[in-house]
């Protein structure tokens, strides 16, 4: 699956999109929270650095079944 496949799947990438002109990079983002739940949703809440548009994202997760962290805080 290309990233433009995956883009166009991601409920809410149409406003991501519309707001930053195109898919923005999320390399250098900041973290800004990461809150997992065992059941339900979980949330990633990150600021891509875009000076010129100011945003956070969220991404949204459900059914995670492991998860590896690595570098979360400097």
């Amino acid at each position: 699956m290309t990233t433009k496949e995956i883009e166009a799947r991601l409920p809410g990438s149409d406003a991501v999109i519309k707001w930053f002109g195109n898919w923005p990079s999320f390399h250098d983002a900041d973290v800004v929270s990461l809150n997992l739940a065992r059941k339900g949703e979980s949330t990633l809440r990150v600021y891509p650095y875009y000076p010129n548009k100011p945003a956070t994202v969220v991404f949204i997760f459900e059914k995670i079944t492991d998860v590896e962290l690595a570098d979360f805080s400097r």
